[in-house]
């Protein structure tokens, strides 16, 4: 096993993103993450604003990453659930 230590992030553009879409492919998992922009004028009066999913980034994470991820969320869940 290789040991590895995380080096800075300052350097990293934070990005904000509202809309996730996940697709396996093999053994990985492909999240793009996006942010939702609705049109400020409906289509036809008395209709609802269309909205646009815009891209930002693309993730690829290998199913074992992926499974510690969801592990971490179900551990954060749970002791909110407890706290309530």
């Amino acid at each position: 096993m290789v040991r590895a230590k995380w080096a800075s992030s300052k350097d990293v553009d934070l990005v904000f993103a509202d809309e996730m879409y996940m697709v396996e492919i093999g053994d990985s998992f492909h999240l793009t993450f996006g942010q939702k922009r609705t049109n400020t004028m409906p289509s036809e009066p008395g209709e609802d604003p269309d909205a646009e999913i815009r891209p930002v980034s693309t993730v690829v994470l290998p199913a074992s990453t992926v499974r510690r991820i969801a592990k971490v969320l179900q551990q954060r869940v749970q002791r909110e659930q407890d706290d309530e």
